[in-house]
């Protein structure tokens, strides 16, 4: 059944449970199906989590959207302020689960690991990392920390985390075309570095 904007808010507001129930489930089925889209294209979920979490984040925007639909403004597509919550919700599981601000401002131990699987030719097995990995490691460790802007490392950090440049422009307040400078700077100046420190042959897969 294909219901408008105001449709779906009188179903799902029904009087007669048939109505508000069929609803219901119609809504909770397309939340479902939005949530694990949007989890299948990120690259932090294992595939034995997606539907887990899905179902997990589903069931939280309907207990959302029913608190929060008497103030529906209706100035969108009821569907798209639906979506809007349970992609929201899903992002915030998610972070909560691997916050950003672990990854700034400096590198610990988790960070450089995440920064030796960009490494080409990377050989040792973790956690021990050959002697000439783990100075690589401390170069660029205090590359990052002294030579970048905060948000130049932020947004390196974040990138290498695994996070999209639409959430990365996100948690930071800016543009993803500022996002692309910020990153491409960043990585200049990370390159430029560690030639300067005698690593030429790392280009950290850029």
């Amino acid at each position: 059944m294909e219901r408008d904007r105001d449709q779906w808010v009188a179903d799902l507001q029904s009087d007669k449970p048939a109505v508000a129930d069929a609803a219901w489930g119609d809504l909770s089925g397309i939340l479902f199906r939005i949530a694990y889209s949007y989890l299948h294209k990120r690259g932090d979920v294992t595939r034995s989590e997606i539907a887990q979490i899905a179902e997990e984040v589903t069931q939280e925007a309907l207990v959302d959207i029913l608190s929060n639909l008497d103030s529906f403004r209706g100035e969108s597509k009821f569907t798209t302020w639906a979506y809007q919550i349970v992609i929201n919700n899903a992002r915030e599981l998610l972070r909560k689960r691997s916050p950003p601000e672990s990854y700034w401002p400096s590198l610990d131990d988790d960070e450089m690991v995440a920064l030796l699987e960009v490494i080409p030719d990377q050989q040792a097995p973790a956690p021990e990392l050959k002697a000439e990995e783990e100075d690589l490691l401390r170069a660029a460790k205090e590359i990052i920390n002294t030579r970048l802007t905060r948000r130049q490392r932020m947004v390196l950090l974040l990138h290498l985390a695994g996070y999209t440049r639409g959430e990365i422009s996100e948690y930071i307040g800016t543009t993803r075309n500022n996002v692309d400078q910020l990153l491409y700077i960043a990585r200049k100046k990370l390159r430029k570095g560690l030639r300067n420190r005698g690593y030429v042959g790392h280009t950290f897969g850029y």
